[in-house]
C-alpha cells in the first residue's frame, strides 16, 4: 500500500484544486473570512450568551459550570490530536486525488473518533468514581460531551480544501440555535445544569451537518479503514499533537488548580475574563489558519504573515487593556472589579500567543523540526505545571496569569529561535 494511504502524504505533490487557484491574496482573504465566521461564532456565541447566563444563573452557579468545563476542555483538547495541523497539510497535499482524499479523510476522522470515545469513557469513569465530581455528575457529563463534540468537527478538512464556507454555514446554524435554546430553557438559577447539555446537543448536530457535506457535496463516501491504519495515523501525528496540545496543557492545569483553591464566585469571575481573552487570542489562530494552506506548499509569504500576526497581537493586547473596565461592566452586574483585574492580568500574554502562532503553527509545525520542537514544548508545559503547584495556590488568578505569560513567552521564544536558526531550509 502506498505510504500516503497510511497517513503520510509527503510523497505527493498535487496541491491544487480543480480549476485555477485564485490569487494568493484572494485565497487568504477568503480563508480568513470563512474562518472568522467559524471561529468567531464558536467564541462570540458564548460571549454573547455570557451576560445572559451570568445575570440568569448568577456568578456562583456559573463558577460550577466553569469548574466542569475546565476539566472537560482539558480532556477534549486531546481529541483534536493535532489534526488542525496534520489534517490540513495532508488534505491540501492530495485534494486533486479523490481516492486518496477520501482515504486520508476517513483515516483522520476515525482516528479522532476513536480517541474521542476513549476520552469520553475515561472521563465518565472518573466522574463516577470521585465523590466530589459525582455530586455534579450532570454538569460533568454535559461538559465532556460538549468538549468532544466541538473537537470532532472536521474543520481541518474544509480548511485543507479551502472550502471553509461550508463549515461556516453549519457553525452559524448551531450557534444561533444554541443562543435561542438558552433563552427558551434557561430561565432560573436552577436551570444552570442545562447549559452544558444544550451546548453539547448543538455541537454534535454540527458534526452531523459536516458529515452531510462531506458525503453529499464532496462525495467522500465512507470506506473501510483498517484498525492498523487508524493506529498508524495516531502514531504518525504524535509530534504535531504535542505542538498543538501541550501549549494548552500548562494553562488548563493551572486553571484546574485554581478551581480547587478558590470559591465558585472567584472562579466564575476568572472564567468570564478568560473567555474574553481566549476570544481575542483566537484571532491569531484564525489568521494563522488562513495562511496555513498556502504556507503548507510554499514559505514565500511567511515573512509577511508572521509580521502581520505579531503586530496584530500587540494591537489586540492594547485594546484589551484599554477596554477592560467597559468589558467587565458589560459582562456582569456583580464581581466587575474581579473580572476587570483578570482581563488586565491575562492580556499581558496575548502578544506571545500571536507570536507563537506566527512562528510555531505557521513555521515549525510545517517543517521537519516539528518533532524536536514538540518535545521542547512538552518540557515547557511540564515545567509550567510544576511551577503552578507553587504559584497558583499562593497567588490565585494572578498566579494563573503569570504561568500563562511565562509559558506563552517561552514557546514563542523557542519557535522564533528555530525560525532564525534554520530559516526556510527546515
Amino acid at each position: 500500500m502506498p505510504r500516503a494511504f497510511r497517513g503520510d502524504t509527503n510523497g505527493f505533490r498535487g496541491v491544487t484544486i480543480s480549476g485555477p487557484l485564485p490569487r494568493t491574496r484572494t485565497r487568504v482573504l477568503r480563508n480568513f473570512s470563512s474562518l472568522m465566521v467559524i471561529k468567531g461564532l464558536n467564541l462570540i456565541a458564548p460571549v454573547i450568551a455570557l451576560p445572559y447566563i451570568l445575570h440568569t444563573v448568577g456568578l456562583e452557579n456559573y463558577g460550577h459550570i466553569a469548574f466542569t468545563t475546565v476539566i472537560a476542555t482539558f480532556a477534549g483538547s486531546i481529541i483534536q490530536y493535532g489534526f488542525s495541523l496534520t489534517g490540513v497539510k495532508a488534505i491540501a497535499s492530495v485534494r486533486e486525488e479523490p481516492n486518496l482524499l477520501a482515504h486520508i479523510f476517513w483515516c483522520n476522522f476515525l482516528a479522532s473518533l476513536l480517541i474521542g470515545l476513549t476520552v469520553i469513557a475515561v472521563h465518565v469513569g472518573l466522574v463516577l468514581s470521585v465523590p466530589s465530581f459525582r455530586e455534579m455528575w450532570a454538569l460533568h457529563i454535559g461538559a465532556i460531551l460538549l468538549a468532544a463534540g466541538n473537537a470532532l468537527v472536521p474543520h481541518w478538512l474544509f480548511l485543507g480544501l479551502e472550502r471553509s464556507y461550508y463549515a461556516a454555514v453549519g457553525t452559524f446554524i448551531v450557534r444561533f440555535s444554541y443562543i435561542l435554546l438558552l433563552i427558551l430553557f434557561v430561565r432560573t438559577p436552577q436551570d444552570y445544569v442545562l447549559i452544558n447539555f444544550l451546548g453539547a446537543g448543538m455541537a454534535w448536530l454540527n458534526i452531523i451537518l459536516a458529515l452531510v457535506v462531506v458525503i453529499g457535496v464532496f462525495r467522500l463516501l465512507p470506506i473501510r479503514i483498517g484498525y492498523r491504519e487508524i493506529i498508524y495515523t495516531i502514531r504518525n501525528g504524535f509530534s504535531s499533537f504535542l505542538l498543538d496540545w501541550t501549549p494548552n496543557l500548562y494553562n488548563s492545569a493551572s486553571i484546574m488548580l485554581l478551581s480547587f483553591n478558590v470559591s465558585p464566585i472567584t472562579l466564575g469571575a476568572f472564567n468570564a475574563a478568560n473567555t474574553v481573552v481566549t476570544l481575542v487570542t483566537s484571532l491569531g489562530q484564525l489568521l494563522a489558519n488562513a495562511f496555513m494552506p498556502i504556507l503548507s506548499t510554499s514559505f514565500s509569504l511567511h515573512r509577511i504573515s508572521s509580521r502581520f500576526l505579531v503586530i496584530t497581537g500587540l494591537l489586540v493586547a492594547t485594546l484589551v487593556f484599554a477596554f477592560a473596565p467597559f468589558g467587565a461592566a458589560l459582562l456582569a452586574a456583580n464581581g466587575q472589579d474581579m473580572i476587570e483585574r483578570n482581563l488586565i492580568y491575562l492580556a499581558f500574554s496575548i502578544p506571545f500567543a500571536f507570536g507563537y502562532y506566527a512562528y510555531g503553527y505557521n513555521y515549525v509545525a510545517l517543517t521537519e523540526k516539528r518533532e524536536q520542537a514538540g518535545y521542547v514544548v512538552l518540557l515547557i508545559s511540564i515545567l509550567g505545571i510544576l511551577l503552578s503547584f507553587f504559584i497558583v495556590p499562593a497567588l490565585g488568578s494572578v498566579g494563573v496569569a503569570i504561568i500563562l505569560f511565562l509559558g506563552r513567552g517561552s514557546m514563542f521564544a523557542m519557535s522564533y529561535v528555530i525560525y532564525r536558526r534554520f530559516g526556510y531550509s527546515a
